[in-house]
């Protein structure tokens, strides 16, 4: 009999095939691979699976009624608008088993399964490459077209951990309803963004009957052995579709009741912060090491980003929000404003950013020559440059020689 080889695993998680590949036990590795909350199981989930052991000698609630209305209580919603599964993976799949989309958008990178489970269901895989800043920007809406079933979006993205704003998303769900098309939008890492309420669409499901939603416990409660995940829609057709594509008794009944210990586990969230700061200024003291980074969708607010909280800080300046972000920034802030530039400048009135951007791009480069054009670009967040490698070389296209004056001439 022939034997069968297994599927290669395409993300993480994979202790035993680690283990088998590096020759140690799964107890003496570190595994880096699969993103879990380093606080561990909360007490409650713990002690609500061992009560619960019991019932396991039933079947479970094939419907998670239960669970679904604690969910419901917790995200604000109606239970009817609750859909569990095992685990996130599951309800991917069981969406486009019940869609059965011809062609679906999906960011190139992103969670391996989204194009996995289209690829079973023989759908057309239309990639959205993020580029070199590997940001989500404005110009997807242009692919979002009458021709798609399904667009598959992930925030903070898997695996780059970069946001999208709020505004760009809206924006998206609109054009995508207006034409049609079905958003699948994965939050399954939001859980970890303390501002969480400025990103997520959670509140928006009866104005996009278009949209989907999922989360999981997997990651923040860090369970992901138990297997579970929900998704929300205001679309109770599609979720019962969705159910009938998968399984019955999808969820055991050990997750059923890690998930309802999990709802009940006060302050874990803001534990799990405190934790996460607490580790970062640990590593800061006994390493020496101090990192202020900049995350953006050009170069320029990157390093913008980079300068702003120093010295030991993530800034992130989302293309849909640059501008509340920049603007009041001092203009001397901006890359290539040097003194003397910054008081040209101060005397025309511009002190700002905003200033700098609002301004006529032609009188900048009357006043500033090219740079002063090129200053106008950066401060309407339109900088296209590259990002080099390091060590890489410029290309040598003249060569000259000058001498700075001792003072303006």
């Amino acid at each position: 009999m022939k034997r069968v080889k297994c599927r290669e695993a395409v993300h993480g998680g994979d202790r035993l095939g680690a283990s088998v590949k590096s020759g140690k036990r799964p107890e003496e590795l570190l595994d880096f691979s699969a993103n879990i909350n380093p606080l561990g199981m909360p007490r409650q989930v713990r002690e609500a699976v061992l009560a619960g052991i019991s019932e396991a000698q039933h079947y479970p609630d094939p419907f998670c009624r239960k669970l679904c209305k604690a969910i419901a209580e917790a995200e604000g919603r109606d239970p009817e608008e609750i859909l569990c599964g095992n685990g996130g993976a599951d309800l991917i799949y069981r969406l486009v088993y019940a869609l059965k989309p011809g062609k679906a958008l999906v960011t190139a990178p992103a969670f391996a399964e989204y194009e996995e489970a289209l690829v079973q269901a023989g759908a057309e895989i239309r990639r959205w490459s993020l580029g070199e800043d590997l940001a989500v920007r404005e110009d997807i809406l242009s692919a979002v077209t009458e021709d798609l079933d399904l667009i598959f979006l992930c925030n903070p993205n898997n695996p780059t951990g970069l946001l999208t704003g709020r505004e760009l998303l809206t924006a998206l769900a609109d054009r995508a309803q207006a034409l049609g098309v079905r958003v699948f939008l994965d939050e399954c890492f939001l859980d970890f963004v303390p501002e969480q309420r400025e990103y997520t669409l959670g509140d928006c499901l009866k104005r996009y009957p278009n949209l989907v939603i999922l989360k999981s416990f997997t990651k923040l409660y860090a369970m992901p052995g138990l297997r579970l995940g929900y998704v929300m829609s205001a679309d109770r057709e599609l979720l019962a579709g969705m159910e009938k594509a998968g399984q019955p008794w999808a969820v055991s009944v050990p997750a059923q009741a890690a998930g309802l210990g999990a709802l009940q586990a006060a302050g874990f969230r803001e534990r799990t912060f405190c934790l996460i700061e607490r580790e970062r200024k640990r590593m800061k003291a006994e390493l020496g090491v101090t990192a202020s980074v900049g995350v953006s969708y050009n170069k320029i607010f990157a390093k913008l980003g980079s300068d702003m909280k120093k010295p030991d800080a993530t800034t992130i300046i989302p293309s849909d929000r640059f501008r509340e972000v920049v603007w009041p920034l001092p203009v001397s802030d901006l890359l290539y404003v040097g003194r003397a530039t910054h008081n040209k400048l101060r005397r025309c009135g511009i002190r700002t950013m905003g200033n700098l951007a609002q301004t006529d791009q032609g009188f900048l480069q009357n006043l500033l020559g090219q740079n002063g054009a090129m200053l106008w670009l950066f401060a309407n967040g339109l900088d296209t440059s590259p990002v080099s490698n390091i060590g890489a070389k410029s290309l040598i296209k003249s060569v000259g020689n000058s001498t700075t004056a001792p003072r303006d001439l």
